[in-house]
């Protein structure tokens, strides 16, 4: 307490002090001397502090948007969970492309509805598509043509 009394001598009057300090701050002191009642704590120091929230220094100190993007530690919650978003963005995308998958411009640039031979040759989509398959088919029986062909001259 006298501690206290020591440190209030500068800013508040003598006369306060002596008469009406304790009895107006009782809760206060009481807090304060129980926090000092632990053993490792140095005389005249509280053993208990304040601890003040990111969001409270912030507004304290009052640090913007723009500054905050540009620091580690003082950030809000917001930031932060814009910075996780984007890391974990950019891990995703890793992650995909070491599974084999490809990207979606890759994909989308070659696809048919893109480049659409359909419109180079004149006809209609489904046209094209009956054409593709006759084509296909057509391959595949002189592929298996070929092949027996092979055998017989193997065997043979």
């Amino acid at each position: 307490m006298p501690y206290v009394k020591a440190q209030m001598e500068d800013i508040i009057p003598s006369d306060y002090l002596a008469q009406h300090f304790e009895s107006d701050n009782i809760t206060s002191l009481n807090k304060l001397m129980t926090a000092c009642d632990v053993s490792d704590v140095k005389p005249g120091f509280c053993s208990w502090r304040y601890a003040y929230t990111i969001d409270r220094i912030i507004e304290k100190l009052a640090i913007t948007e723009d500054e905050m993007k540009h620091l580690d530690c003082l950030v809000s919650k917001s930031i932060k969970k814009e910075r996780r978003k984007q890391t974990d963005k950019v891990y995703q995308a890793k992650k995909r492309r070491n599974a084999g998958s490809v990207r979606r411009e890759h994909y989308e640039g070659e696809a048919l509805s893109t480049t659409k031979p359909w419109e180079k040759l004149g006809i209609c989509r489904r046209t094209w598509e009956r054409r593709q398959k006759k084509s296909q088919r057509a391959s595949v029986d002189s592929d298996v043509k070929s092949s027996e062909s092979n055998l017989l001259a193997n065997v043979g």
